[in-house]
């Protein structure tokens, strides 16, 4: 019987837990009922506090799968402070076989216990859970912002009243309200009258009924508005970018009740700042848990169970070593290891003995070491994706022109036209001219800047044959692949010039002599070399959202608006494989106007216009 040391209290009932928690949560919501009838293309959501073993959600899900369509879906969203550990879960959950092909998926996708949302894709991609790692009084505030009127089911679980006082506040039920759609039910189970009030008080209507076993009581709610099923009709939506922005939106969306169509200028997907033969994928992290820390440490997870789904056999979690290469690299480590925001199955220091056993060769510098990151295939994962997106491919397709119509938008290229509902623009570097296009008063809104890098492709040589990870310094250097190696890469920015530069290849083997001397670079025969443009920010954030728009008059005055159906993903800068999953959620979570991966603040963050609202705010616009 698993006991929490924070508040000396059991996860579940000592009578029967399945039973409990099938009798208090899914009985007195009535989801046997609700799961079969329910025919709309959204998801049904329920919400919790208090994730503690999973069982809720087990049970949830299974009886969902049991009774719904089978088109339907579930999204199910947990807050929990005192997330147990991934062992911890597992011997939980092991005194229930009857749910056991239920644990495995849960188990193998559980995160490593950093703060904030993690979100997980279970049986076919029918079932989705948002576990929120933080204090409920923090963290469902700021996601109710976001999911107003959304939540169909509310399961006010965790420690009893008494135990845990802090979470039972008036804050947690208003915000419990305020999510709430307009068919929500909630049960919990107790009966304190405390509780009970605050539900009343914040627009539910409660009642007690009869408890689980030996408990006299409990509590049960709804809302007393009757709920219209939302329908929408079939989107038609082009994606104009055939990289790995591009590739993973058009993957998600195809999930959604849609028609897509994805346009590439080149003559195939991922010819450019997605056409490298290796890419390493793993976190930016801080020392402080800044909002950037909190985007790829939530992004980094979600990436490596991502690419391990869906792109199994281009995807390699040999770890990766970030080498503290200079004194203000090593001060920088430190900081981020004794601040202790990022658990050891997310990153963990390593001397230069334990950092050469990673690598299989000899290094002679301590660093940071990543378990679950690793290195891709970019080119063979874009079109994977694409492919099993099902998205029709416009190849050779540079749009030249787009102009908002009565019904959605027109993309013009230079052998056709095409109307659609939505339109994104996840094309690198490219934004700019269409964003100066759209916004050409202001001469663009998006901020993006173009920074140019070159890898270098090598014979393997003996000694960086044994690599097994990831190895990153001022540049980096992966392991084998068919005998050759991706060394790089420069970094230069405001530049678009493409061809390839002699002194670019030198620089990147220097930097490998320099830093990782038992490669012998000098021996390393270069085979070929690759130059392309990436796209970021002034902050490093990527673009995720509404397309900006400017309107000045006499009667609006100044404002920063948005373009109707109009979409941007970008600036995903060097990480992009690491980030572009989970924007491409997160995007995909705002057209299709479903349940965000995140809290209000990160996603308001991310949003396209803050570069324009802050030169606003400056009198430059």
């Amino acid at each position: 019987m698993p006991v929490s040391d924070a508040f000396d209290d059991i996860y579940y009932s000592n009578e029967d837990g399945l039973a409990e928690s099938t009798y208090v949560f899914l009985q007195q919501n009535n989801l046997a009922s609700r799961f079969q009838h329910w025919q709309t293309d959204t998801p049904f959501i329920i919400a919790e506090t208090g994730f503690g073993t999973g069982l809720n959600f087990l049970l949830a899900m299974q009886l969902f799968l049991q009774q719904a369509p089978s088109q339907a879906r579930l999204h199910f969203v947990s807050f929990e402070r005192f997330p147990l550990t991934r062992d911890d879960l597992q011997k939980a959950l092991s005194q229930w076989p009857q749910l056991a092909e239920y644990c495995g998926q849960l188990i193998a996708q559980y995160p490593p216990l950093v703060s904030g949302c993690h979100r997980m894709s279970l049986e076919g991609q029918r079932v989705t859970l948002d576990l929120h790692f933080g204090d409920v009084l923090d963290s469902l505030p700021d996601w109710q912002q976001a999911h107003k009127d959304s939540v169909n089911a509310w399961f006010l679980d965790g420690f009893a009243p008494a135990k845990n006082p802090q979470m039972w506040q008036p804050e947690l039920y208003q915000a419990m309200a305020r999510s709430a759609a307009a068919d929500c039910t909630l049960a919990t189970f107790t009966a304190v009258g405390a509780v009970r009030r605050g539900l009343q008080d914040s627009g539910f209507t409660v009642r007690k009924v009869k408890g689980f076993g030996s408990k006299r009581d409990m509590l049960a709610g709804h809302k007393l508005a009757p709920a219209a099923p939302r329908h929408r009709k079939k989107q038609r939506i082009a994606i104009v970018g055939a990289g790995i922005a591009g590739a993973c939106l058009a993957h998600r969306l195809s999930r959604e009740n849609t028609e897509l169509h994805v346009f590439c200028a080149d003559s195939q997907p991922a010819m450019a700042a997605s056409g490298n033969a290796q890419g390493a994928v793993y976190p930016l992290l801080h020392a402080d848990f800044t909002t950037s820390s909190a985007l790829y440490a939530q992004a980094f997870v979600y990436a490596s169970q991502y690419y391990q789904q869906h792109n199994a056999a281009n995807f390699h979690t040999s770890g990766v070593l970030q080498l503290a290469f200079n004194p203000a690299q090593l001060e920088r480590q430190q900081k981020i290891i004794s601040r202790k925001h990022y658990p050891e199955q997310l990153v963990c220091a390593v001397d230069a003995e334990h950092a050469s056993q990673y690598a299989g060769i000899s290094l002679t510098q301590q660093g940071l070491y990543y378990p679950v990151g690793g290195w891709l295939q970019p080119a063979q994962v874009v079109r994977q994706l694409l492919q099993k997106s099902a998205a029709r491919l416009h190849l050779n397709a540079k749009v030249t022109d787009i102009q908002q119509t009565k019904q959605g938008w027109q993309l013009t290229t230079a052998t056709e036209t095409l109307q659609v509902d939505q339109l994104v623009l996840a094309n690198g570097h490219e934004l700019a001219k269409l964003d100066k296009q759209l916004n050409s008063a202001t001469s663009g809104l998006l901020d993006v800047r173009p920074v140019r890098g070159q890898i270098t492709r090598v014979a393997s040589n003996n000694a960086l044959s044994a690599l097994k990870t990831v190895v990153c310094h001022k540049g980096y250097v992966t392991p084998a692949q068919n005998g050759t190696h991706c060394i790089g890469a420069s970094f230069a920015k405001e530049q678009v010039e493409q061809p390839a530069r002699s002194q670019d290849d030198k620089e990147n083997l220097r930097l490998l002599t320099e830093y990782v001397p038992s490669a012998q670079a000098d021996s390393l025969e270069i085979l070929d070399q690759r130059a392309s443009i990436r796209a970021t920010t002034a902050d490093h954030l990527p673009l995720v959202g509404a397309m900006p728009r400017f309107l000045a008059g006499k009667d609006a005055g100044r404002q920063i608006t948005h373009w109707q159906g109009l979409w941007v993903l970008g600036g995903l800068g060097s990480r992009g494989f690491t980030s572009a999953p989970w924007c491409a959620e997160l995007l995909s979570a705002q057209i299709m106007q479903h349940t965000k991966p995140s809290g209000h603040d990160l996603e308001q963050a991310l949003q396209p216009d803050r570069f324009a609202r802050r030169k606003l705010v400056r009198g430059q616009l």
